[in-house]
Formats: structure tokens, C-alpha cells, sequence
């Protein structure tokens, strides 16, 4: 490496402009909420069932926190459990979430555009991320994330 540079943010911050990170917290739409109370009542049901199983207890944690942003296109949730009869790990369904509209703009998504649509209406710059989630790379619409 002939010629190279390591900067941290503190090197360069001089020359940018004033950053301000917001989180906001948007109501779940009706039709999702209800879908992930149900979702949350298979899981936690599943926590009680199966104690201790690290499987339930990461995919469960995972559904939770997935569904709310890709409530469709999941299939259920499974977790790993020991049967002493074939002496094998078997796969088994601990949730089957409900499967709701890819094309439903939520109020999350509605929120966003009326806040952008605002700060350029006043002359503003804005700069959002976004993160959406994906199972694998097949259920990706955009190819490799």
C-alpha cells in the first residue's frame, strides 16, 4: 500500500455539515397490529413450551422483530427440538404468522414520505436509511443485499 489514508469521522467532521440521527416511534396500522399480537401470542406461547430451546428463542426474538416490516412472504417459524424415540433433531412450527399485502404502504412508509415531502418544501436536504430485511437472497427483490 503506497499511498493510503486511515481517518477516522473526528478527521473530517470539520468539513460536514450538522448531523442530528432521529428515531421515531409510528402507531402499527391496524390490520398489522392485530397480525403481530397474534404473531407475538405463538411466540410466547412457544417460549413457555419450550424452555430453554435456543432455537425457539432466537427464531421467536427474530419473527418479532422481522414481521413488523415484512409481514408477508415469511412461512412459519420453526424451531429444533431432540426426539428420544428416532434419536434425532426434528424441525417443528412454533408460528405460522398471517401473510399480509407486499403492496399495503404502511403508516411507517406514510410517515416518511409526509416528513420529506415537508423538510423539501421548506428548502431542506434529507437524507434517510432504511433497512428491510430478507430471509435470504432469493426472497430479495433487489438481488444480493
Amino acid at each position: 500500500m503506497d499511498f493510503a489514508a486511515f481517518l477516522s469521522l473526528e478527521d473530517i467532521s470539520d468539513a460536514l455539515p450538522p448531523y442530528r440521527e432521529e428515531r421515531v416511534a409510528v402507531e402499527m396500522d391496524p390490520e398489522l397490529k392485530a397480525a403481530y399480537e397474534n404473531l407475538e401470542q405463538d411466540v410466547m406461547q412457544a417460549f413457555r413450551e419450550h424452555r430453554g430451546n435456543p432455537s425457539v428463542l432466537s427464531n421467536g426474538v427474530n419473527a418479532l422483530l422481522l414481521y413488523p416490516d415484512r409481514p408477508f412472504d415469511l412461512g412459519p417459524f420453526t424451531g429444533w427440538e431432540y426426539n428420544p424415540e428416532t434419536e434425532q433433531r426434528e424441525r417443528f412450527v412454533f408460528a405460522e404468522p398471517r401473510n399480509l399485502s407486499q403492496e399495503t404502504v404502511d403508516g411507517k412508509e406514510r410517515w416518511l414520505v409526509e416528513e420529506v415531502k415537508s423538510e423539501l418544501a421548506r428548502g431542506r436536504k434529507v437524507e434517510y436509511e432504511a433497512r428491510r430485511y430478507f430471509l435470504s437472497e432469493t426472497s430479495c427483490p433487489y438481488g444480493r443485499t
